[in-house]
């Protein structure tokens, strides 16, 4: 199981995700070699671990900015993705929900085979996108959105205070291209 590291800016957030990307070689995944309605690593080896520069909302729910790992719950239908605050988990055995941060409901939708376990940020915009998780024959697309224009506010009005008087133009040209776009 290869291990990968996704790097991904959204609006204003930089995202990394690092995990291990086990294949299907051939063998019955969902059911059979991840049970249902157990808790899994998402992902093989050491557990998957996401980490976000600024705050994010995932189902009305904001998770402060920082490092977590991910967990889900696979089931026929409906999966639960987890947030937990411990990353330096090795699977899932020592998994505490007591520590986690969020638990949401996720649609899981049959797709087209992936041979390898494949994780992406899709659906991107300045306020938003989907974090895929995509193998075997299974995808969630686990919707999350950003304050971006909260976070821009901030920090213009950091720029402002902190430049220097022969400076202030060039913040406030900046800042009017980003209200223009």
């Amino acid at each position: 199981s290869p291990s990968a590291t996704l790097s991904q800016r959204v609006g204003l957030t930089d995202f990394t995700i690092e995990y291990s990307r086990p294949g299907v070689k051939g063998r019955e995944i969902f059911g059979a070699l991840i049970p249902y309605n157990e808790v899994w690593r998402t992902g093989a080896n050491k557990a998957t671990s996401i980490e976000f520069s600024a705050d994010v909302i995932f189902d009305g729910k904001k998770v402060a900015a920082g490092k977590y790992s991910v967990f889900t719950i696979p089931a026929e239908g409906e999966w639960t993705f987890i947030l937990n605050k411990n990353t330096e988990l090795w699977g899932a055995g020592d998994y505490k929900e007591s520590e986690d941060v969020i638990r949401i409901a996720v649609a899981a939708t049959e797709t087209e085979m992936t041979e390898t376990f494949t994780m992406d940020i899709t659906h991107l915009s300045s306020e938003g996108g989907h974090l895929e998780i995509s193998f075997a024959d299974r995808m969630i697309a686990v919707p999350f959105m950003l304050e971006t224009n909260k976070l821009a506010m901030k920090n213009i009005e950091t720029a402002l205070s902190e430049s220097a008087e022969d400076r202030l133009w060039l913040v406030n040209r900046n800042a009017a291209n980003y209200y223009i776009n």
